[in-house]
């Protein structure tokens, strides 16, 4: 009498799922530090304990501002949507204030070097006539974030200048007011795998503990689909189980 000797076919569609997540973050340290004489060096860090990231370019005395993020909350794995430095404006003088963001690596320390430290990735102009927004200013720094990501970089910093004779301060994150401290808002992706990408993993487990204990069982692959996470049309994950004849 001919015996049907099991055999297990399995074929495995893998869909990885973009899971969106939204997260705020509050600076680690931030400072403003003081040029005494313009030559561009800045020679004093202010009070740490200062309510205010003071941003001025004055004749001669010049200050700027400086604040850094731990980036250990964001996946490394995620793809940065959106980043927005969150600033509350306090105090500014008549003049148009061309306002300067720059990014570079911290290291949750501020120091003086900080404040000539990395690359501009936002310049914004505040006219003369405008008044002193009721609310937070939302500036992108998008690419600034993205591109500290792709370094490696564990802390973001974000260095404030004006580049014209002008006054802008933004609130700290020692400010009394806890609705005006910075924040770093951040809106990611990240892959994962789909929900019958999991169920399969969990029938593979059982299904090698139950051929330990049934050796005539055989597990045949018979197809291996990837799918891109931008496809919609990949299979989803079976297991058929087929009779092949022992004679």
């Amino acid at each position: 009498m001919r015996n049907f000797t099991p055999v297990i076919f399995i074929v495995i569609g893998l869909s990885m799922q973009l899971r969106a997540d939204t997260i705020s973050l509050l600076p680690i340290v931030d400072g403003s530090a003081e040029d005494d004489n313009g030559d561009g060096i800045f020679e004093l860090l202010l009070p740490q304990n200062d309510s205010q990231l003071r941003a001025e370019t004055g004749a001669p005395t010049s200050q700027r501002a400086a604040l850094e993020f731990d980036l250990a909350m964001i996946p490394s794995s995620a793809q940065i949507q959106s980043a927005y430095l969150l600033l509350t404006m306090t105090a500014r003088d008549n003049h148009t204030a061309d306002f300067v963001v720059n990014g570079y690596v911290g290291d949750g320390v501020i120091q003086l070097s900080d404040f000539n430290a990395g690359n501009p990735i936002l310049e914004v102009s505040f006219p003369a006539s405008d008044p002193i927004p009721l609310t937070p200013n939302r500036f992108d720094v998008t690419a600034g974030l993205n591109d500290l990501m792709a370094s490696q970089a564990e802390i973001a910093g974000f260095g404030l200048s004006v580049n014209s004779i002008s006054l802008l301060n933004f609130a700290s994150n020692e400010n009394s007011q806890s609705t005006w401290r910075p924040t770093l808002e951040v809106n990611y992706t990240v892959p994962e795998p789909s929900s019958s990408e999991l169920a399969v993993a969990g029938i593979l487990v059982g299904l090698f503990l139950f051929k330990k204990s049934s050796p005539s069982i055989r597990l045949v692959p018979v197809r291996f689909c990837k799918k891109n996470i931008y496809e919609q049309n990949c299979h989803p994950p079976q297991v058929i189980v087929r009779g092949t004849r022992d004679t």
